[in-house]
């Protein structure tokens, strides 16, 4: 096992994989994170030389990712908070955010207001 941010990466399954287990990586950054590196998406974490896991780590260093990137994103959405936007007040009332419709579906997130 292998820690990125926090996370434990499983070192004997694919590395697209795995990392997308670390906070702010989907599957499509996975995959450009190892096209980038130029390696098989399939390949595990065992597999990779030392070079290559030196240039993943310097490569993964330069994104803000795990607890500054929650960070970011919670700040984000305090200050549209305190800024009393439109935006903010559906988020402090826990209500859909972006224009979905709540009459008949978006139960889970109006699950506290009843």
């Amino acid at each position: 096992m292998v820690v990125f941010f926090g996370k434990k990466i499983q070192t004997d399954k694919p590395l697209y994989l795995s990392l997308i287990k670390v906070y702010g990586i989907g599957y499509g950054e996975s995959y450009e994170i190892c096209s980038c590196l130029g390696i098989s998406n399939f390949a595990s974490y065992n597999l990779l030389s030392k070079y290559k896991k030196a240039k993943l780590w310097k490569l993964l260093q330069k994104i803000v990712l795990g607890l500054p990137r929650l960070h970011e994103k919670l700040g984000y959405i305090n200050k549209l908070k305190e800024n009393k936007s439109y935006k903010g007040f559906r988020h402090f009332k826990n209500l859909s955010v972006r224009g979905q419709r709540t009459k008949t579906n978006g139960k889970t997130r109006r699950k506290g207001i009843f």
